[in-house]
């Protein structure tokens, strides 16, 4: 039976209207990855950009047919312009979604390490107002973590950050819940969540071997 031009344009033009809706959600995500750093957030992110992957891979084969389908009907010069403008389009969508992918599974990578450096500025910080009280009530700071309550606990252990000695790069032997050694005048101490991009350090005097970096204002990369 030969297939009906008109069944065969309209069915032409939906499938134009599927890549364009495909094309505008994925730029949706995209700017919700870049938005939106908690992990699992992204988790969804990445499961929804799988849907529309494969519903793109179902849209390219049914144009296909459909265009071979057209392409076996005569048609008039009006109708073959615009069955082409529509290969155009869709050519033109492919590229789009491979650049939007490319920019897209990055950002969730990285965006899904952030709250990870987050959570050990934060501990960082719990330490340090930790200390004060500390020491007003010991005449020294400590330079175990232990020692200092269940904030830090919670800000620290509990969230899965290291806590180590002042070092230039952290490793697995920094990695002992203990600060460099404390005195009645100075502490100091790395932080960093394994599953992060990077570590901060704290030293009270700041002789700084990293100018302005001992303040845990900068993340300084592994």
């Amino acid at each position: 039976m030969r297939p009906d031009p008109r069944v065969l344009h309209d069915r032409h033009a939906q499938l134009t209207h599927d890549l364009t809706r495909v094309a505008e959600e994925l730029d949706h995500l995209a700017r919700i990855a870049l938005t939106h750093p908690a992990p699992d957030v992204h988790v969804n992110l990445q499961r929804r950009h799988a849907d529309l992957h494969t519903q793109l891979q179902d849209i390219t084969r049914e144009t296909q047919r459909v265009t071979h389908l057209q392409s076996q009907i005569q048609e008039s010069p009006m109708n073959q312009h615009a069955q082409g403008f529509t290969l155009i389009e869709l050519l033109v969508v492919i590229a789009i979604i491979g650049v939007l992918a490319a920019i897209l599974l990055p950002t969730f990578s990285d965006a899904q390490k952030r709250p990870y450096n987050v959570a050990a500025q934060q501990c960082g910080r719990a330490i340090v107002a930790a200390q004060i009280p500390y020491r007003a009530g010991t005449g020294s700071y400590t330079s175990d973590p232990a020692q200092l309550g269940p904030d830090v606990k919670e800000a620290c252990q509990d969230a899965g950050v290291q806590v180590g000695v002042h070092a230039t790069s952290p490793t697995a032997a920094t990695a002992a819940y203990l600060m460099s050694g404390a005195n009645d005048v100075s502490f100091a101490f790395t932080v960093f969540h394994p599953r992060g991009t990077g570590f901060y350090r704290y030293w009270l005097t700041s002789p700084s071997p990293v100018a302005g970096g001992d303040r845990l204002n900068t993340l300084f990369p592994y």
